[in-house]
């Protein structure tokens, strides 16, 4: 089974674009559905993914991201 620590390494590796086998992706789902803290992982992954992709190039200045940061931060709260 999956180690926390390797299912973090490959989810990063995902993020920098590249696909795991298929096996790999079954071990991935099996210790994610096992694993409440991985899920969490997974869950801000996809959060800062989905905020990242809405932000524009032009209006990337300091005050933005940090607008942005905090959103995140607020809705990880409201999750608890």
């Amino acid at each position: 089974m999956l180690s926390c620590k390797d299912f973090v390494k490959q989810q990063n590796e995902r993020i920098d674009g590249v696909e795991p086998t298929l096996m790999a992706r079954m071990s991935l789902k099996m210790h994610a559905f096992i694993c409440i803290h991985c899920r969490r992982y997974l869950a801000q992954l996809k959060l800062v993914d989905a905020v990242s992709q809405k932000i524009p190039d032009s209006e990337a200045d300091e005050q933005v991201i940090q607008s942005h940061i905090n959103g995140i931060n607020q809705h990880h709260r409201d999750q608890s």
